[in-house]
């Protein structure tokens, strides 16, 4: 808890020392930070900065001698702000609840990879750091600055990898909650309507959280309506007759369409939380360029919209090409003053940020973004109209009332039309197939235009259409929350081994084995480690050497291969690790030195017998030295060390 209220703390201290500079109170108080993290990530990229325990004191005493004789109008800036900063808080606390609800950072979907991020940006050296899931490979494949930020939080603080996830995730969603709270307050006046926009974006899921009760006799969990499209509701579990009716068949396309309130409880700290952020601060940044006012404000929010265009590509590649679609929209009637964009603020902080990130950008869209093209999508990979419609209802009527309703509804109904348009007629070509081949593109992009329309078109709809369109707008907006009694049960009802454990290993260290040899680890010289591959992916596996600052000889492969395209040394890797401890290599000793592996980990997880473990010694022991950490009967762990 003292990690959480430090962070929230330091981020609240760094926006308002940048509110001078800023001159908004929102961009100050989620770009000032973000524009930190960007200057170090240049500078790491040509000289890391070690463990920077050092430098949290230092920064806090320089914020409090900055801030303190600016204290009376830092805090009328408070006050006169305090709607955005109850959202920022709310929006933290609510998050606080269900990490501290759920905080194992564990081998469940995404959270080892945010682990394996963070552990990697956490070690302070030159970017890019050493993949520590197949060293000495550069994690130059991913969009990683959310990640970096949360690594450099933990530096900072001196949190470890898994409490700066807890804590990092908690504060993006304080920061969405108090953009989507600015961007929809500047289009709607009414509490009530304000908070039904906020409502469908916090606790909403898609339309199909009114179809999937219907469907089925079984009590659902959240995933049944995020994954209704194809796998759910491709063949549902003890189908109603209703069911039957509307079963997708088995050979559906896959697209899923993971909400924000999923997400939240989900616990994932993957890069749609980043995307929604830059979104939602665009939109902000966009609507105010427009305003009538002071030429040199108007630019400057112009520009403030621009550079989150290359900020996008770097905390989530995959909506940076909507990003910078709505950029190009919702700045065009600026066209009409050219001088107004010609002014340095406006072309200078999108000039900055894109050199800012150059030297990643330079790598990554010259490798793994470059192997993706955008295909036109097939026949086969559409869902049916029935099936479309029934997920997508709330977001056609969006569209549909904001058409009606004219004004700056319309125009706004427009573009969302034309970026829903782009969602279903291309997506981006992985390395997946049918039923898969626009999984990853949609579980991105659907989501990403719901917060937008719920943010965006719904408030200027509720506050210039008439009665019929505001009813039809605010059914929209709510009938999917009930999306939020499932989430309810899920928190209620879903175990929960330990509870307020925010440092999110008790998973691990609840198991005396595993913490004697991580505690073992953290004793151990530098080096690269093996762990037994039980499986491709989803495994704890690799867990005790990414909390102990240990880089693994192969992770994930499934994981790897997705981000490095489909490489057989990456599989050889998987398999010859299986090999040693299976004893089916004919030189292990060599096989181990070749490939410069210096800790060699033995735990009875992997599910290996003590005759494995005997034949195993015996080909190790001349150059390593067994190391025993636990032992339960016949049971032992330990690690093998270079001699």
């Amino acid at each position: 808890m003292i990690g959480a209220i430090l962070l929230y703390a330091g981020a609240l201290a760094l926006g308002l020392a940048a509110l001078p500079v800023a001159k908004d109170y929102l961009l100050a108080r989620v770009l000032g930070p973000l524009a930190l993290v960007t200057a170090l990530f240049f500078v790491e990229h040509f000289h890391g900065l070690g463990r920077l325990a050092w430098a949290g004191p230092v920064a806090a005493g320089a914020l409090t001698l900055w801030l303190w004789p600016r204290r009376p109008e830092t805090w009328a800036a408070v006050r006169e702000h305090r709607g955005i900063e109850l959202a920022c808080a709310a929006g933290f606390l609510w998050a606080l609840t269900w990490r501290w609800r759920f905080p194992d950072i564990d081998a469940v979907s995404e959270k080892m990879t945010s682990l394996v991020m963070v552990a990697a940006f956490g070690a302070g050296e030159r970017l890019p750091p050493v993949d520590p899931w197949l060293p000495p490979e550069r994690l130059n494949v991913y969009y990683p600055l959310m990640h970096y930020a949360a690594g450099l939080a933990g530096r900072l603080l001196r949190l470890e990898p898994t409490h700066a996830i807890n804590v990092c995730f908690c504060l993006v969603v304080g920061w969405i909650s108090a953009s989507a709270w600015a961007v929809i307050a500047r289009r709607v006046d009414g509490l009530g309507a304000r908070a039904a926009c906020l409502a469908s974006i916090a606790l909403g899921g898609s339309g199909a959280a009114i179809a999937v009760p219907l469907m089925t006799r079984l009590v659902q969990w959240p995933t049944a309506v995020v994954r209704f499209l194809g796998e759910w509701g491709g063949s549902p579990p003890d189908p109603t007759p209703l069911g039957r009716v509307l079963a997708q068949g088995a050979e559906s396309a896959h697209l899923p369409v993971e909400t924000l309130a999923y997400y939240l409880a989900l616990g994932d700290f993957h890069p749609p939380w980043g995307g929604w952020l830059l979104l939602l601060l665009g939109l902000y940044a966009q609507a105010r360029a427009l305003e009538p006012g002071d030429e040199a404000a108007r630019a400057g929010y112009a520009g403030a919209a621009l550079a989150l265009v290359p900020l996008t590509a770097a905390v989530n590649a995959w909506t940076a090409p909507l990003q910078a679609l709505v950029a190009a929209a919702g700045l065009a009637p600026l066209a009409r003053t050219p001088r107004l964009l010609l002014r340095r603020e406006a072309w200078l902080p999108p000039l900055l940020a894109t050199a800012a990130l150059a030297p990643f950008l330079a790598g990554f869209m010259g490798g793994a973004a470059g192997r993706n093209p955008m295909l036109a999508v097939a026949r086969a990979d559409r869902p049916t109209v029935a099936a479309w419609c029934l997920t997508f209802w709330p977001l056609a009527a969006l569209l549909g009332a904001g058409l009606a309703a004219g004004g700056p509804a319309r125009r706004r109904a427009w573009v969302w039309a034309g970026l829903l348009a782009v969602a279903e007629l291309v997506y981006v070509n992985d390395l997946y197939t049918h039923p898969f081949n626009r999984f990853n593109t949609y579980m991105k992009w659907m989501p990403w235009l719901l917060v937008g329309v719920s943010a965006d078109l719904a408030p200027l709809t509720l506050a210039g259409a008439g009665a019929a369109g505001r009813a039809l707008c605010l059914a929209a907006l709510l009938a999917p929350c009930v999306f939020a009694a499932s989430l309810g049960r899920h928190k209620a009802l879903w175990d929960s081994p330990n509870p307020g454990r925010l440092d999110g290993h008790a998973w691990l260290t609840n198991d005396p084995p595993a913490k004697a040899v991580l505690i073992q680890l953290r004793r151990s010289p530098g080096g690269v480690t093996l762990e037994y591959p039980t499986a491709m992916s989803y495994t704890r596996q690799s867990a005790v050497s990414l909390l102990s600052g240990h880089a693994t000889y192969i992770g994930w492969p499934n994981h790897e291969v997705t981000w490095r395209g489909p490489r057989d040394d990456i599989w050889q890797r998987y398999h010859e690790a299986q090999w040693l401890y299976k004893d089916e290599l004919r030189d292990p000793l060599r096989w181990l030195q070749e490939r410069g592996i210096r800790h060699v980990v033995w735990l009875p997880a992997h599910g290996l017998d003590e005759e494995r473990f005997t034949r195993l010694h015996a080909r190790l022991s001349p150059r390593y030295e067994w190391r025993e950490a636990y032992r339960a009967g016949p049971t032992r762990s330990g690690v093998w060390s270079l001699r």
